[in-house]
């Protein structure tokens, strides 16, 4: 049995503080995400880490992240989406958006098709 207190001999980088250990690979900062994003005030650092940390932890679950030190480009892409929607979402607990016009509120789709179109060369296909 090992010594918890002993430190791992081989320590590996965690997105934010997630339990699942994404290897070497680091995911874009809260800054990044919130800039592209156009992430403003009303979501706070506290809550942007929580739905980033959700956000990776879903793709290295399904998707193959490699081995290399930066977070591969079209997964960045995927994860600013992501958290995007998340965030956008936030405000809309019906998943309706106020649209005022001839047609009444809509509805916020349940997949975006461009993530899943960055994602797709990644994907792990599970074998049975």
């Amino acid at each position: 049995m090992t010594d918890p207190t002993t430190p791992d001999p081989t320590p590996r980088k965690r997105a934010g503080g997630i339990g699942r250990a994404l290897g070497d690979v680091e995911p874009p900062s809260r800054d990044a995400v919130r800039a592209w994003a156009q992430i403003g005030a009303a979501v706070t650092d506290e809550q942007l880490d929580q739905v980033i940390e959700a956000e990776v932890a879903i793709q290295a679950a399904t998707c193959d992240l490699g081995d290399g030190p930066a977070y591969p480009p079209e997964m960045t892409q995927a994860l600013y989406r992501r958290v995007a929607r998340e965030c956008a979402a936030r405000g809309l607990p019906l998943g309706l958006t106020d649209v005022s016009g001839e047609y009444g509120p809509a509805r916020i789709p349940t997949w975006d098709a461009e993530i899943t179109r960055l994602e797709a060369s990644r994907k792990a296909v599970p074998i049975a």
